[in-house]
């Protein structure tokens, strides 16, 4: 298994690739420091947060885990094509807002350098691994190319009672500071956009209650995968409460701006059908989730019913995945059909070229901005030319070549 013990470069040079910042600003310089801002509760635990770079462990186990996280952790799987952000310990937890974006901050520094340093990876197109398995037997539609680059960021929860993230803004809220609450959520609001800005295929995994800066934070990945029985919405409107990461924005631009007004103005809850139909998520588990699976790169033999199919899934990204499944974090997640699917779902990505995923990705984040039709089309073609020219495309084309030849 390859390890990237590379020296790591400031994460500020990535994100002011992706992002507009100002000049010789990171991450961190969004975050108040502890003598600017003294959280009265928060203020023990705050001491108890280790920096970015004392956080994470050894170079052989960096990739999984981050020592003196208590409520946002990472871990990346051994393909290297997965990483995964883990929200736990914050069941009933007060005041930790602050200590949540510190570590997601870390979390989400970390992720950056990864990119940044695996950016010349070398890559190869061989044979595909894992033969045995059904998913690589009966694969459609894709090369074995591998390069050990990250390629799909899934955000989800570990805690108990079924909770995706609830209204940590709420607390801040409540302690009547405007200048901290401001700070908070400047912070916030810029790492949803960092989210939102990365390079990588984003995944959100939702578990259960999704709430206030729940919706902040979903909104601002690619995909929202949800379990049947989460519930969505902003409950705290009614005390006052403006969305702390953007949503009053986010929302009108992710489903028709009648729903966004009803959720935001009227202080309602909706279920994870509900919000299906909305668009406010993508897929819900025994809803529409077999619609992916029949259009999936996968093959599966047409007299197997829905049960069978998805009973096959389940065995096989197990085995496939198995080392996610042995991380203690993820041992619960066996049984959680919303969880399997994710890893399923983005089985999808892991054999499309990475300079594919990532161009087209930037290529849509960055046209957004083109509102003339001859300037995003210029700017399509200065895309397509990149792409055109990469170094990997003579390789595919000789790979396809051989197989027809074969």
């Amino acid at each position: 298994m390859h390890v990237n013990c590379k020296k790591k470069k400031t994460c500020s040079y990535f994100i002011k690739r992706y992002i507009n910042t100002p000049r010789d600003s990171d991450i961190g310089s969004s975050i108040p420091s502890e003598k600017e801002k003294k959280f009265n509760e928060e203020k023990s635990v705050h001491k108890e947060s280790a920096s970015g770079g004392e956080n994470v462990l050894s170079c052989e186990e960096e990739k999984q885990y981050f020592k003196n996280h208590k409520y946002v952790d990472f871990f990346r799987d051994e393909s290297r094509s997965i990483g995964l952000i883990t929200f736990k310990n914050m069941n009933e937890k007060k005041n930790i807002f602050y200590n949540f974006l510190e570590e997601l901050k870390n979390v989400l520094e970390h992720v950056n350098n990864i990119i940044s340093n695996e950016e010349n990876n070398t890559f190869y197109i061989k044979e595909f691994k894992n033969k045995e398995n059904y998913l690589i037997k009966n694969i459609k539609n894709c090369i074995p190319y591998y390069d050990n680059k990250l390629k799909i960021l899934i955000i989800h929860s570990v805690m108990d009672n079924n909770i995706f993230l609830n209204s940590l803004d709420y607390n801040s809220y409540l302690k009547n500071d405007e200048d901290t609450n401001v700070e908070i959520s400047n912070t916030f609001r810029f790492l949803c956009n960092t989210i939102q800005q990365l390079p990588i295929i984003t995944i959100s995994n939702i578990n259960g209650l999704c709430l206030n800066s729940g919706i902040d934070l979903i909104l601002s990945t690619d995909f929202k995968i949800s379990k049947e029985n989460s519930l969505f919405g902003f409950d705290k409107m009614h005390i006052g409460l403006y969305p702390y990461g953007g949503s009053c924005q986010k929302l009108f631009r992710h489903i028709p701006l009648n729903y966004a007004k009803y959720l935001l103005l009227t202080n309602k809850i909706i279920n994870a059908q509900d919000a299906l139909k909305i668009n406010l998520i993508d897929i819900c588990i025994k809803q529409n989730e077999n619609f992916f699976i029949q259009n999936s790169n996968i093959y599966f033999e047409h007299n197997l019913s829905n049960e069978q199919i998805f009973s096959i899934i389940k065995d096989n990204i197990l085995n496939y995945f198995k080392d996610i499944f042995h991380h203690h974090l993820f041992e619960k997640k066996i049984n959680d059909d919303s969880f399997i699917f994710t890893l399923f779902y983005s089985f999808q990505f892991l054999f499309i070229p990475t300079y594919i995923l990532q161009n087209i990705k930037l290529g849509i984040n960055e046209g957004l901005a083109f509102n003339d039709v001859n300037s995003y089309l210029d700017y399509d073609r200065h895309m397509f030319e990149k792409c055109i020219n990469s170094i990997p495309r003579l390789d595919i084309l000789n790979y396809i070549k051989k197989k027809k030849n074969e």
